[in-house]
């Protein structure tokens, strides 16, 4: 095998490892930015509608939480 088959095998993947972090950092600072605008925008929200500031405070929460896939409803599996 020369050298230079060795250093494209490795381009390669190293470009695609790029990507992909580019990719999850992409998505990360969308979702981020999301949630951040929630607090930013809370107070507002709670005066132009009329509910108090807890009350939407706990909508936006459990929102937040039911749309989270990775929150495990219940208790921990227990070892055998």
């Amino acid at each position: 095998m020369t050298m230079s088959k060795t250093l494209q095998g490795t381009d390669g993947k190293r470009s695609s490892v790029v990507l992909m972090t580019l990719a999850a950092s992409l998505i990360y600072s969308v979702s981020s930015g999301i949630r951040v605008n929630y607090g930013i925008l809370l107070g507002p929200i709670a005066r132009s509608s009329g509910v108090n500031y807890a009350s939407v405070s706990f909508k936006i929460q459990t929102d937040q939480r039911r749309q989270t896939p990775f929150v495990q409803e219940g208790p921990a599996p227990q070892g055998e």
